[in-house]
């Protein structure tokens, strides 16, 4: 595994849980800075209300490339995150012929299907025949018995599924695999970050 895919996936995982909530403090920082990093503070707030699943992408993009594709630098066009995503990957030619199965590290966009909005998502495990688990932006909490507020955007680590170009996802919609990002390429051609993960031989 080369060091771009071991950091964005140790990254990614690091992620998971964090979530948009003002009443906690520190983790609602953390929440903006990987969402929303370099614009204003009320910009930030609005775009955590956000499904915030490309967002999540693009921070863990800025973490992990050496140089930040110029779409994904503040400010934030509205409702332009998968588009931002798409373009940043076509200019480094690192969109994958439609049908090739992603590996860890890799980002999958999915089309709109079953009510269900597109969708990104990076890869962090594959299990065989086709599952996976990935790392979802533009989660919502669902709320408990401790006090904590269902509604607000998350993140979380999700099993599924990929069949014949179709993703299931455990408990969700089935829909249309778009596209898959190579992370290689991505960072073939914006540099990656000196970041010292330890990754797994090839």
């Amino acid at each position: 595994m080369t060091i771009v895919r071991a950091c964005a996936i140790t990254f990614a995982l690091g992620c998971v849980g964090c979530c948009a909530d003002p009443a906690d403090p520190e983790g609602y920082a953390a929440y903006l800075d990987l969402v929303a990093r370099g614009e204003t503070h009320q910009r930030a707030a609005e775009m955590a209300k956000a499904s915030d699943c490309g967002l999540v992408l693009a921070g863990v993009l800025h973490v992990v490339l050496a140089t930040c594709p110029p779409e994904l630098l503040a400010p934030y066009r509205t409702g332009y995150a998968l588009v931002d995503l798409h373009a940043a990957a076509a200019r480094a030619g690192a969109v994958r012929p439609r049908g090739e199965p992603p590996t860890p590290g890799d980002i999958v966009h999915l089309g709109a299907a079953n009510g269900a909005c597109e969708h990104v998502y990076i890869v962090v495990e594959t299990l065989g025949g086709g599952r996976l688990r990935s790392v979802d932006g533009g989660q919502r909490t669902l709320g408990g018995l401790d006090g904590s507020v269902a509604g607000l955007e998350t993140i979380r680590l999700v099993e599924r599924e990929i069949r014949s170009g179709i993703d299931y996802r455990d408990g969700g919609a089935a829909r249309p695999v778009l596209e898959v990002y190579d992370l290689d390429a991505l960072g073939a051609y914006y540099g990656v970050a000196d970041l010292r993960a330890d990754p797994t031989p090839a």
